[in-house]
């Protein structure tokens, strides 16, 4: 997927996220959570404002990175549909996205 500066490129072993000149490459294995929900400072009635927070592995230590659907065209539901059968191996990770896809807000 890709919108202007702002690229997603999903396999069925990673995920690349490239914003602007900040790329980041998260394989499946590594990642520990996958949360979706809004940032401090959005207003958490628009579901348009609600992102994927991702953190995996990286080295010796954890990282998270942000993934915005809107900057794609996309719901939250939306991209968590098109990851679904890319994490299919992780259930765990399924299972988070859907929980917070079905959080009483409508998308």
């Amino acid at each position: 997927m890709l919108r202007g500066r702002y690229f997603l490129k999903v396999t069925e072993d990673s995920l690349e996220l490239t914003a602007f000149a900040r790329s980041m490459t998260m394989r499946w294995t590594d990642i520990k959570s996958i949360r979706l929900g809004w940032a401090w400072a959005d207003n958490a009635t628009l579901s348009v404002n609600k992102r994927m927070f991702i953190t995996f592995r990286k080295g010796s230590h954890d990282q998270s990175f942000t993934i915005w659907p809107i900057y794609f065209g996309l719901s939250a539901r939306e991209l968590v549909d098109r990851l679904r059968p890319y994490c299919a191996d992780y259930p765990k990770l399924i299972d988070m996205m859907l929980a917070d896809v079905e959080d009483g807000i409508v998308l």
